[in-house]
């Protein structure tokens, strides 16, 4: 209910049926009644609006999705505290896509996010965020043609080049990939050893109650 029109319509009303009435105290009291009454719902419905824009911020940052400049600057203006882990999320997110964009198999691609997995505590309190950012990202590049173009294992870029197959573009870019050091990917304090599930099943990243392992299907 927009108590703000229903205030109006009875400030409306108010001056209507006072319209040819001498001004005196009464009237002035009910008016400066009527007038804060519409301030304050004013006020609610500014931070009503305000906390609605703020949780759906939050509940695209716990999902891992990426968030707009606007939204990063709403948040950082609206709640500082909440700004200095999405930024974290967020530096996550672009560090694990550009280690991606260099991968040259898509083994090296299964290696990049299993770094990325490890890397996230137990106790990190923006465990389920960066979880679900990586896992957003994978999905993503894995859907793509640049992943589908890669081959499957490293050993098949060392059979690639030895018979010549190989594109300018990753010559050139060989000594780029040694710059990414995979245990950096979190923004923060590395830590956590990452297991292989036993039965070589493969696990989704998303899943933050399960990460006994990660893969893809290099198959492609």
């Amino acid at each position: 209910m927009n108590y703000q029109i229903l205030l109006k319509n009875e400030l409306e009303g108010f001056y209507k049926a006072n319209a040819e009435t001498k001004p005196n105290k009464g009237v002035s009291g009910e008016l400066r009644v009527l007038t804060e009454k519409i301030r304050q719902s004013t006020k609610a419905d500014r931070e009503e609006m305000k906390q609605k824009k703020l949780a759906s911020i939050q509940a695209k940052l716990r999902a891992g999705k990426k968030l707009t400049s606007e939204e990063m600057e709403y948040l950082r203006a609206a709640d500082p505290e909440a700004y200095m882990h999405a930024v974290r999320i967020q530096q996550t997110r672009k560090s694990v896509e550009e280690a991606l964009k260099h991968a040259k198999s898509k083994q090296e691609a299964q290696e990049i996010i299993s770094s990325a997995v490890s890397s996230i505590t137990k106790n990190d309190p923006d465990r389920d965020a960066l979880i679900a950012a990586v896992s957003d990202v994978a999905d993503k590049f894995m859907k793509s043609s640049e992943y589908q173009k890669l081959p499957a294992t490293d050993e098949d870029v060392k059979k690639r080049k030895n018979n010549g197959f190989i594109d300018e573009e990753d010559e050139e870019s060989d000594d780029e990939d040694d710059a990414y050091d995979l245990s950096d990917l979190i923004v923060g304090e590395p830590s956590g050893v990452y297991r292989t599930g036993q039965n070589g099943n493969n696990v989704s990243v998303g899943d933050a109650s399960s990460l006994e392992g990660i893969g893809f299907d290099m198959a492609g």
